[in-house]
């Protein structure tokens, strides 16, 4: 693995974690091993909402779990707390975003999709040809949800009745700029109906489209870029620079299944203008990374 990071100096360190005499019993105090599972932070509070673990079972078969639960980690004590509440069906690659204001603290949460799919080379190179299996219980969402943290309770965010909203998607990204939350690209595997996709005959859906939603409102709109941008991408990195946004990584599939690779760095204007951003120097091209930044530097891993 590697990571890249400019003009900051910065370490890890490992918080104590209480394990359990039976390792069985792992799963009450922490949450199990996943991925696709975002992270928000909320002062002192981590969020974290569902997510996908794989494993491959004796008999050469991958069975997939897609988890729908909601776990909030105190950093000041360490400590990880299931809330055991009703809320939005399992799904893996959504996205979370939080908004503080004086009526309460809240999380939400955009997307995402059900079942799985088996990433046999999908991840090698770029310029390769994807070969992957999508489960016959995948289903991408577009449903918008909201944690309300005080009341620690689910519920639908949008208007009941609107019809506007983006279409379903997972592997999108997703950020709060100017009292909204702002969502770009994103991928549905399976098209309007599950399947076996095998490349050459990737029958997926890819989105290079920017939608806004409004808080107050409970309401999306598609917005109108300007200059050419990353086109359709999906697992990429999005970060909220004043009120600018940055777009770094992600992935494309060409329609004969031949995977493309982002190693470009790209910005949103406030105006939703696309600019690519001159870098000296060149991380390799990936997707599925994340990236924050810390000041002035990007730091992406």
């Amino acid at each position: 693995f590697d990571s890249y990071v400019a003009t900051q100096q910065l370490s890890f360190e490992i918080g104590e974690i209480l394990f359990p005499a039976d390792p069985r019993e792992s799963h009450k105090l922490f949450p199990e091993a996943r991925e696709r599972s975002p992270l928000v932070a909320i002062q002192d509070t981590i969020v974290l909402f569902g997510g996908a673990s794989s494993m491959h079972t004796d008999v050469g078969q991958i069975e997939f779990t897609i988890f729908d639960d909601t776990w909030v980690l105190d950093r000041s004590t360490n400590t990880w707390t299931q809330l055991e509440i009703e809320g939005p069906s399992a799904r893996q690659g959504h996205s979370l975003v939080t908004r503080v204001t004086e009526s309460g603290t809240h999380a939400y949460m955009f997307g995402g999709a059900s079942g799985y799919f088996s990433p046999s080379s999908w991840l090698r190179c770029s310029g390769c040809s994807a070969s992957y299996l999508v489960s016959d219980a995948y289903r991408a969402f577009n449903e918008t949800w909201v944690l309300d943290m005080e009341a620690g309770s689910w519920s639908l965010a949008t208007t009941p009745g609107a019809i506007t909203a983006p279409e379903p998607r997972e592997g999108h990204a997703a950020v709060v700029r100017d009292g909204q939350m702002i969502i770009i690209g994103g991928v549905d595997l399976a098209g309007a109906s599950p399947q076996t996709v095998i490349a050459p005959r990737f029958r997926g859906v890819q989105f290079g489209d920017v939608w806004s939603f409004d808080f107050n409102a409970g309401t999306w709109t598609r917005k109108s870029t300007t200059n050419a941008g990353p086109g359709q991408i999906f697992h990429h990195a999005a970060m909220a620079k004043g009120r600018d946004i940055l777009i770094a990584g992600g992935v494309r599939i060409d329609l004969l299944g031949t995977l493309h690779f982002h190693d470009d760095l790209w910005e949103l204007s406030s105006n939703f203008a696309w600019r690519k951003i001159p870098v000296a120097g060149q991380a390799s091209a990936r997707a599925g990374m994340t990236a924050v930044l810390v000041g002035s530097s990007m730091l992406m891993f």
